[in-house]
């Protein structure tokens, strides 16, 4: 899969299809990293995943540019891509390390898992997992709208990646304490 089209009924469908397409480009992903992460790696599991280690699948709205540069969306500033999906390669599972879509609630991270899950399953992947963290309840309710279960609280795990990544935040925006990772799966198939 090089590139797939999705046209949503909202108010950015007027820019063209949304094309998903794979990222190719290591400095892309490392700066999509760190203007949405304020890094260019991710801990999960205790463990580092930089930009370079990440397969990605990116989003844009251009009906004519393949590439996605040439259009810009009424966000907060002019951008190649509206979202991104990384992932790493586990075999028959593939684990999400990272999704964003800017602007969110527009479809745009629901396209690039839609996307995603026809890529795996057109490879034989049997399964996609991701974890987020306690705090982030936008994201559990947005995994569970797209069929993934939450199959496993990792208490205290946060701690552990703050170790590799001491900016990672003690308290989320919401004001919860951010201490516990969750572990969610989609089986494909």
């Amino acid at each position: 899969m090089e590139e797939t089209s999705f046209r949503h009924g909202d108010d950015l469908s007027s820019v063209g299809p949304l094309r998903i397409s794979p990222c190719r480009d290591e400095r892309s992903v490392a700066s999509w990293l760190k203007e949405h992460w304020g890094s260019e790696s991710i801990v999960v599991h205790g463990k580092r995943h930089r930009a370079q280690d990440l397969f990605a699948l990116k989003a844009c709205y251009s009906p004519s540019d393949q590439h996605c540069l040439s259009r810009s969306l009424p966000t907060k500033k002019p951008r190649h891509y509206v979202g991104m999906i990384t992932y790493v390669d586990r075999g028959l599972t593939w684990e999400i390390i990272t999704l964003d879509a800017d602007p969110p609630g527009r479809g745009i991270g629901t396209a690039l898992v839609q996307a995603m899950t026809a890529r795996a399953l057109a490879v034989g992947v049997i399964g996609l997992s991701v974890t987020t963290t306690n705090d982030n309840l936008s994201a559990l309710g947005f995994w569970q709208s797209q069929g993934f279960r939450m199959v496993r609280v990792r208490p205290d795990a946060v701690a552990v990646a703050r170790c590799l990544k001491p900016e990672i935040p003690r308290v989320a925006e919401n004001g919860i304490p951010i201490r516990d990772e969750v572990d969610l799966i989609l089986g494909l198939g």
